[in-house]
């Protein structure tokens, strides 16, 4: 191997090209930011079920795991209306003045 091959410019360039490489990180969390998004905006102000959110999400090209990922992310909470699972958002505390 040449003394003066750069291996993070090696990586940088299989990574554009689609290639696993060894020991690299995987791409940014663009998809969990982009069901965080989501999540905020459905759940803001209410409770939604669960199934409602996969199926929404569904049309927005958000998998399951990607909108858990988000969840967990946010710190969504799980509870249960009319015996149906379902998530809010955590209640805000604002600083006492």
């Amino acid at each position: 191997m040449p003394d003066d091959l750069d291996l993070n410019a090696l990586r940088v360039a299989a990574r554009r090209a689609g290639v696993a490489v060894r020991g690299a990180r995987g791409p940014a969390p663009v998809r969990r930011t982009e069901a965080a998004r989501f999540l905020r905006l459905l759940l803001s102000g209410k409770t939604v079920p669960v199934s409602d959110i996969f199926l929404l999400g569904r049309a927005q090209n958000l998998s399951e795991s990607t909108l858990r990922r988000a969840k967990k992310h946010l710190a969504v909470e799980a509870c249960e209306v009319n015996g149906r699972a379902a998530w809010r958002l955590p209640p805000v505390d604002f600083p006492k003045t």
